[in-house]
């Protein structure tokens, strides 16, 4: 599975013309997780873009995961998202 979502997100960051939700929609919900992952790692503006979308994500393990890289960040463009993030329904996201 983190094959494929690796695959997906380089799929997906070759063709950056794409939405960034089809990002999302293009891969399994179960895959999620792995894509913020694998975001994180490539860092820039970009990945911090699509790092803030997946806090929105169904996947409480993709938001946790979110939360986490963008709290690593240290960028001030991240705080208002990740100040949203501290209303999060899941407990895990809240903390992390």
């Amino acid at each position: 599975m983190r094959e494929a979502a690796r695959l997906g997100l380089h799929s997906f960051l070759d063709h950056t013309s794409t939405p960034e939700s089809t990002l999302w929609k293009d891969l399994a919900p179960d895959q999620h997780r792995y894509a913020v992952e694998a975001i994180a790692a490539t860092g820039g503006k970009q990945a911090s873009a699509l790092l803030i979308e997946a806090l929105g994500n169904a996947d409480e393990a993709a938001r946790i995961a979110a939360a986490t890289a963008l709290g690593k960040s240290f960028s001030l463009d991240v705080v208002p998202a990740l100040t949203q993030a501290l209303k999060d329904a899941d407990p895990g996201v809240r903390i992390a």
